[in-house]
């Protein structure tokens, strides 16, 4: 008797899981149909990534301080460069620090300065005259120096105007 009772134990526990399956089945069909539904949904608005050009992507493992450097460098260049429609003076190939003030004269109610490079070779400069690798430009020749207005970079790497003086240094023989 009791190998019967387990038996049917066993066969009113799979009833029971048959009616359980009936009862609950439509409504887990119900639910996959709504995922399926979605998922559906989800694929119409699906979102376009944005197309990226590798190329012009910063790389990551270089330094900010390095890639500021290049574009100040960049931009450098760019306010080196002579205007074309003017000719390249020969001063404009040497640094500021490379030359050195020998003269300043009068001429004709105007004051002209002779400067010499580092090889001793001199040039006459007048007010307005090119000068220095940063379009330096001549502003005022006084008694004893000679003031340039040159374009340099400032802290946020914008141009700015600097001035700049050459002084005549005496030489007592």
């Amino acid at each position: 008797m009791a190998h019967g009772a387990t038996g049917m134990k066993s066969m009113l526990a799979i009833a029971m899981q048959i009616a359980v399956f009936f009862c609950f089945a439509p409504s887990a069909m119900a639910a996959d149909a709504v995922v399926v539904a979605a998922s559906e949904d989800a694929a119409i608005h699906r979102v376009k990534a944005p197309e990226l050009d590798i190329a012009t992507l910063r790389d990551p493992f270089e330094s900010y301080l390095t890639v500021l450097e290049k574009k100040n460098k960049q931009r450098r260049d760019a306010s080196r460069s002579r205007d074309a429609s003017r000719a390249s003076e020969p001063l404009e190939d040497f640094d500021l620090g490379a030359l050195k003030l020998v003269a300043i004269m009068q001429m004709g109610g105007k004051r002209a300065a002779m400067v010499e490079n580092h090889e001793g070779k001199g040039f006459v400069v007048r007010k307005g005259s090119y000068i220095g690798r940063d379009n330096g430009r001549v502003v005022n020749i006084t008694e004893r120096n000679v003031e340039i207005m040159e374009d340099e970079f400032n802290a946020v790497g914008e141009i700015v105007q600097r001035k700049a003086v050459l002084t005549l240094n005496e030489v007592n023989e």
